[in-house]
């Protein structure tokens, strides 16, 4: 069966009626929907549509403090007013122009602005690189890299590639009579597009260009300096990775004068912005420098090492610690920084801001150093050695050190270089302070920690100590001295060391008072060099781990501290000398091969007042918070010990004791209340033993539990600043304890008062 189905008459009216009825309900919705978005959500959505974009923006920390054992400052952030430039706002096409602008601004009012880069004009017009730092080599390779060329490129080549690349007076040079043609190295297309820009004919000449250029917005033709300058600029501004998220900061620290003239002018250098930020300064100039080291600008090695660190966020415009514990400390006292979203309409406008994460200051990192203590040790060396007279051999005093540690916990209590320099000016006078003609003292020098001086007769105590205790002597023993030793040539030799007397008979603490040569030339030999050595390592002197794993032997926190060197046949043979036998007898009064920094010179005087026991020397007392938490706190340490017996510390001390008040200084008992033990050395510096230094290792027993350690450059008479510096030490704890006593209310006082 089949089925029909009748579909009627086709009627194509109806058709187009349906389908105009669809479309009109479709524009129907439309308008309604036009309507919702216009008129009904218009301002909402028409704020969203201008927040179309957000940038996550860095908010800098503030570098946490350096503060003395008492809390005062010794390294602070200050707020300051810097120039910036904000990539956001800035005029791309005229970027050379607005630097031009605002340099000219600074020079009318003779202020300096940053200029990190390692190349100068020179008065005859040409360029070098400059060695004003330390890291003035890791600049220039930096320099070649950013702008990439060889290693070999020569300043001139710098300044070519940048004039190149920055588009500044491009193409064209010029003589003194101002005499201008097109380079040879120029891109005839580029020159071709400049003329056509400035309205030239192809056959323009350079100096129709640069006629031209004097009307022209675009295009402009500068001086050498001012091209230079302005080459600068940009380079920094390259080099340091000048971004939407990365600003540029032109200059530090400006006066409110120049905050004014900025702001004013601000419409001719678009994008130039005043921002208050944070400063490092010093607040004691040259007191504990090299102690407290500084800062300075990232460098591209630095910046690859540390661009990933998820902590910190290094940008290449970011200062970083260089030296001292500005450096060794520098994750501590760096802060964490932090972020805001910025969002920002379609023509630019800033609408809105989030902060997502509060930027973190750093910690404060408290040293043991007593600063006002450090300050009076200072004053006494710096006086010391200003009354001292020339040597007999012509030598003028001119430099030294002092180091005093506590005995009972290992703290470094004052640390004084003389000369010393500014934290604050130093990195413009890098050239003068490091130009040994006009310097031949060496303030940069770290004397304390990082030089080695032979000791002379103050080793004699390890000597005495090591005989004591091996039994190659008591106290009461004897070594008969005739000023001219005689036991080499016994032997046959001719070799035969001296005395500065004729002592006769004499026994330990005799020889320490006297500083009888023959007693300890005679003591050494019996003993033989690796038993010397033995109880120097003991006592903090050589080459040697330490039981803390650390690299320093000594567990100063600085990484410059220095291993000093003692006399041996390995160290004489690896330095391509010989060794004899008789070395032994000059290594037993400080002499041959033994370099000792005054540190360790301390740390040995330290060693036998705790009676063979030595702590690790330190100068970081606790890492704390902003807010003054405590986060860690350093612990004594011993780092090594041996079993003094009582015996061998009451002989060395009484004739450390005869000696301290053999000269009539004031370190007697009967004046002070408790002992003094003291030792002096003339070390020769030179082989002939025409130049000298002076020196002495002291502590005391009874009253303030601490150890000194002098050492003066061509001086005399070191152990006259040992009384000194105890009047010091007992002056700046009673400072102290004026500043940290718990004072009452000005009332209370008042009632009770009457």
């Amino acid at each position: 069966m089949k089925i029909k189905f009748n579909t009627g008459h086709y009627n194509p009216r109806i058709r187009i009626i349906a389908l105009a009825t669809a479309m009109a309900l479709v524009f129907a919705l439309i308008a309604v929907r036009l309507v919702y978005f216009q008129i009904v959500r218009g301002e909402d959505l028409l704020a969203t549509a201008r927040e179309n974009t957000s940038t996550t923006l860095t908010v800098q920390a503030a570098r946490g403090d350096i503060v003395d054992r008492y809390g005062r400052k010794l390294a602070t952030s200050a707020s300051a007013y810097n120039v910036v430039f904000n990539y956001g706002y800035i005029d791309q096409d005229h970027l050379n122009q607005s630097i031009f602008n605002l340099i000219s601004l600074f020079r009318k009012n003779n202020v300096a602005w940053d200029q990190p880069a390692p190349i100068t004009r020179n008065a005859d017009g040409t360029y070098s690189f400059l060695e004003t730092s330390e890291d003035s080599e890791a600049a220039i390779e930096t320099m070649t890299s950013v702008l990439e060329l060889n290693v070999y490129a020569t300043a001139e080549n710098c300044v070519d590639k940048m004039l190149r690349d920055y588009n500044i007076n491009y193409g064209i040079e010029h003589d003194e009579n101002n005499n201008f043609w097109f380079s040879d190295t120029a891109d005839a297309e580029e020159i071709a597009q400049m003329k056509e820009d400035l309205g030239l004919p192809d056959d323009a000449s350079a100096a129709d260009c640069v006629a031209a250029m004097q009307g022209s917005e675009d295009y402009a033709y500068y001086s050498d300096q001012d091209a230079f300058d302005i080459a600068l600029v940009r380079y920094n501004m390259q080099a340091q990775e000048f971004s939407l998220v990365n600003q540029y900061t032109f200059a530090s620290d400006i006066s409110i004068d120049m905050v004014v003239q900025v702001s004013e002018l601000s419409s001719t250098f678009p994008g130039v912005e005043i921002a208050q930020e944070q400063e490092r300064t010093y607040t004691n100039n040259t007191l504990a420098s090299s102690i407290i080291g500084y800062i300075g600008p990232i460098y591209a090695e630095e910046y690859e090492a540390l661009r990933n660190d998820p902590n910190y966020n290094y940008a290449m415009n970011d200062y970083i610690g260089k030296a001292g514990i500005e450096s060794v400390y520098e994750e501590e006292l760096r802060g964490q920084k932090g972020t805001v979203v910025v969002s920002q309409n379609s023509e630019g406008d800033i609408v809105a801001s989030e902060v997502v994460d509060e930027a973190e200051t750093g910690h404060t990192v408290r040293l043991t150093i007593d600063v006002y203590f450090q300050e009076l040790v200072s004053n006494l060396l710096a006086e010391h050695i200003a009354n001292s007279p020339v040597s007999a051999a012509g030598y003028t005093p001119r430099a030294g050190a002092a180091v005093v540690i506590d005995n009972a916990t290992g703290e470094i209590l004052a640390a004084v270089n003389y000369p010393s320099y500014d934290l604050n000016t130093y990195s413009e006078m890098w050239d003068e302070l490091n130009n040994e003609e006009l310097h031949p003292e060496r303030p940069m020098l770290d004397r304390c920690f990082s030089w080695t001086y032979r000791p002379g007769s103050t080793f004699k105590t390890v000597v005495a100590t090591a005989g004591l205790e091996t039994g190659q002597i008591n106290r009461y023993s004897t070594i008969t001295c005739t000023r001219v030793y005689q036991y080499y040539l016994n032997q046959g030799s001719s070799f035969a060391p001296t005395c500065l007397g004729y002592h006769g008979s004499i026994n330990v603490i005799s020889a320490l008072e006297v500083s009888c040569n023959i007693f300890f030339y005679e003591l050494g030999r019996r003993m033989g060099i690796d038993t010397i050595d033995q109880y120097a390592t003991y006592m903090g002197l050589g080459t040697y781990e330490s039981a803390s794993g650390s690299d320093n032997p000594n567990g100063l926190e600085l990484t410059n501290g220095r291993l000093s060197t003692l006399t041996s046949p390995e160290n004489t043979e690896a330095a391509g000398g010989t060794w004899y036998e008789g070395n032994v007898v000059q290594a037993a009064i400080g002499q041959m091969d033994t370099y000792v920094t005054p540190l360790q010179m301390c740390l040995q005087a330290s060693t036998i007042a705790n009676h063979g026991t030595r702590y690790a020397s330190h100068v970081v007392k606790s890492i704390e918070t902003y807010d003054g938490q405590v986060m860690e706190e350093t612990q004594s340490e011993v780092i090594s010990e041996f079993d003094m017996q009582d015996s061998t510390y009451e002989a060395v001390r009484d004739g450390m004791i005869a000696a301290a008040t053999r000269t009539n200084i004031g370190l007697s008992s009967s004046e002070l209340g408790y002992n003094v033990c003291v030792k002096t050395g003339t070390p020769q510096v030179d082989s002939g033993g025409v130049r000298t230094n002076n020196c002495a290792i002291a502590f005391t027993e009874g009253g303030p539990n601490i150890s000194i350690a002098v050492m003066l450059e061509d001086g005399t008479n070191a152990n006259r600043l040992i009384r000194q510096i105890i009047d010091a030490y007992n002056q700046a704890q009673a400072q102290a304890e004026l500043e940290t006593a718990t004072h009452y209310p000005q009332e209370l006082n008042d009632v009770l008062s009457q």
